[in-house]
């Protein structure tokens, strides 16, 4: 049964090596997948042609928050607006010698009642940059289309989702949300500030924080959609195939998909971002699978971060999966089953966790 993230906006942070979940929600502890491999037994493999699978951008807009990403005093690190459904991201780590607090927080700018709703999140704090992100992305996935009434706001009045974050550690959130008019219940705009102060310093209105300045190698912004569909298809007299999904937005090391990628821009900054790896993005898979070989084959999946490394999360059809840390060098088998002989069809929904890093390569095999 799904808690308030009102309840859960205060995380309850334990001093321990690998940190605290500080959940949305509670549910089921995530699968931890199968084994891990030597990314050599998967090769060689041919590749899925970038271009054939397009992905289409849906869903409300994505307010992202990664800069600074290490911080060690007061101030706002985004700020923006937003109407209706959207989803916020927010990865920030304390580099200060003391506790501070890494809030989101949501105002109502307009003449009318506004009341805004959850629709599933998650926040993690670990040491682990790559830990505090898993957590907060399980319990997104975990939580994901649920509706929870968090408040009515009148206007001028703030709802806070605060998470004390100690000396040296990361917290990582990813939660959607959605704001109506009480009166009609449509689409409303909300400011969304997201902050850090020092504890018990809480101000008494998010919109007087001044924003910190840009850091270096990170993104703040706001991107028009927060979802990707996308189709991928598989027979298993393919043999081994492989998908990188979250590749380099730009550079060298780019092979985005038709639709992967958007501009996103900084109200703060007046720029224009891409979000490289679309941290905060969700893609939805519709893996569609014939087989042309008409008798009943076993599918393995794998997942493996080339060139990257990290934890990750992610979802086959109502089940999560969790990793573990793996390095380029592993690929991670987190499904294997029965193929019948007249196909099958399942869903996949993945998302590159903060603190960790993409592409997530993954390959379909067949024995």
């Amino acid at each position: 049964m799904m808690v308030s993230l009102k309840k859960t906006a205060v995380a309850l942070l334990a001093f321990a090596l690998i940190g605290t979940n500080t959940a949305f929600a509670n549910g089921a502890n995530p699968s931890p997948g199968g084994e891990k491999v030597p990314i050599e037994q998967l090769q060689p493999a041919a590749k899925i042609p970038t271009e054939s699978v397009v992905l289409t951008p849906v869903g409300g807009e994505l307010i992202f928050s990664d800069s600074p990403e290490t911080f060690s005093g007061s101030g706002a690190f985004y700020r923006d607006w937003a109407d209706g459904e959207f989803r916020v991201f927010w990865h920030h780590q304390n580099v200060s010698n003391q506790t501070m607090t890494v809030a989101v927080a949501f105002t109502n700018e307009s003449d009318e009642r506004v009341m805004l709703y959850s629709k599933g999140g998650g926040v993690g704090t670990s040491i682990y940059p790559d830990i505090a992100g898993l957590w907060g992305m399980n319990d997104f996935l975990r939580t994901r289309g649920t509706t929870k009434m968090l408040k009515i706001l009148e206007p001028g009045e703030h709802y806070w989702i605060e998470t004390p974050t100690a000396a040296g550690l990361t917290t990582s959130g990813i939660a959607q949300f959605n704001a109506v008019t009480q009166h009609g219940h449509q689409p409303a705009a909300v400011t969304v500030t997201v902050l850090g102060y020092e504890e018990g310093q809480k101000p008494a209105n998010p919109l007087d924080v001044e924003i910190l300045p840009l850091g270096e190698h990170t993104v703040r912004g706001k991107w028009e959609h927060f979802d990707r569909l996308g189709t991928i298809h598989y027979d298993p007299a393919m043999g081994r195939v492989f998908k990188p999904i979250d590749s380099a937005a730009s550079g060298p090391w780019m092979d985005a998909m038709p639709g992967e990628y958007e501009w996103g821009y900084s109200a703060v900054d007046d720029r224009y971002f891409l979000n490289n790896g679309n941290y905060g993005v969700l893609y939805r898979w519709d893996i569609r699978m014939t087989n042309s070989l008409h008798k009943p084959t076993k599918i393995k999946v794998y997942m493996t971060p080339s060139g990257g490394f990290g934890q990750y999360s992610l979802q086959w059809n109502q089940q999560i999966y969790n990793s573990g840390f793996i390095m380029y060098t592993h690929a991670w088998n987190f499904t294997s089953f029965m193929l019948g002989a007249n196909g099958g069809h399942y869903q996949m929904l993945t998302s590159l966790v903060g603190g960790s890093y993409g592409p997530q390569t993954f390959y379909f095999t067949a024995e």
